[in-house]
């Protein structure tokens, strides 16, 4: 069930450039202090400093993540709001980094959430390109990236509706009581995927790409904080990688361009898997 906490913003129907809305996923209706904080200082800064709309908003109460997901999503698509912010009750980063991955000129992005546990694993399936390095938009393109902090544009969604017209379901808990299925548990080659690949299946199966920004560092929160950045993360790891993917374990040796290690032979070199 959605609960609306608030409006943040003058409430404009229309937002006079853009508009936000976030969504905190606690299915208990617990979230951590230091994740709420966390939420109200960023809306908080892109309504002072950019004079957006912004509106938060929590998806209590349904285990089914899939369904809680596409309920947001059709709360979202009845306002007159530009871009959706995903965030999990247990992650967090700074309000000035929800800011910037607004500022990225893309539909899609997330900053990734390690693992809560040892060794460190990232929800990110890595394309199985010759590189692993930044686009020009300072970005990392991949297939895909968790759903515990992305952002989400309208035109994502409408390419995603325009693609799919007939996959929708009933849905009381909205007030247009029909949410689209875009986020769905799914089995493929013998793979379990969770919603958010396929979300992003999904959207790339349009003509569209998902990106990362390597650079937000996450917390994720379990026993303790856990803290981190892809490119702190990338920078310790050798200049030739091993990737394996989970479905077809196809393995590809890649460069990452963004090690700090000395170049090593391949005999020496990690694998990673493509998908945690």
């Amino acid at each position: 069930m959605a609960e609306q906490v608030g409006e943040i913003a003058a409430g404009a129907t229309k937002p006079v450039r853009r508009g936000v809305q976030l969504t905190l996923f606690a299915y208990t209706g617990q979230v951590h202090c230091s994740v709420k904080n966390a939420c109200f200082a960023a809306l908080n800064k892109i309504a002072n400093e950019r004079d957006w709309a912004v509106t938060l908003n929590e998806m209590i109460g349904d285990a089914m993540l899939p369904r809680a997901r596409n309920a947001a999503v059709s709360l979202f698509m009845a306002s007159t709001l530009t871009d959706l912010i995903m965030v999990d009750a247990d992650n967090y980063c700074s309000a000035a980094d929800f800011l910037r991955l607004l500022d990225h000129d893309v539909d899609v992005v997330g900053a990734a959430c390690r693992s809560r546990s040892e060794p460190l694993k990232w929800p990110i399936r890595w394309q199985h390109q010759p590189n692993i390095e930044r686009s020009s938009n300072g970005l990392i393109e991949v297939d895909s990236v968790g759903s515990g902090i992305l952002r989400i544009s309208r035109k994502c969604i409408e390419a995603m509706i325009a693609a799919r017209p007939d996959d929708w379901y009933v849905d009381e808990n909205v007030s247009a009581r029909k949410s689209y299925a875009l986020f769905e548990y799914e089995r493929s080659n013998n793979t379990w995927w969770g919603e958010d690949t396929t979300f992003c299946n999904r959207f790339r199966a349009t003509g569209g790409k998902v990106w990362i920004d390597p650079d937000i560092e996450t917390r994720h929160i379990g026993q303790v904080e856990y803290t981190a950045s892809v490119t702190a993360w990338l920078q310790t790891l050798p200049r030739k990688i091993e990737l394996v993917s989970p479905e077809s374990n196809k393995v590809s040796w890649v460069q990452n361009t963004l090690s700090s290690q000395p170049q090593i032979v391949e005999a020496d070199a990690p694998a990673m898997q493509a998908a945690e």
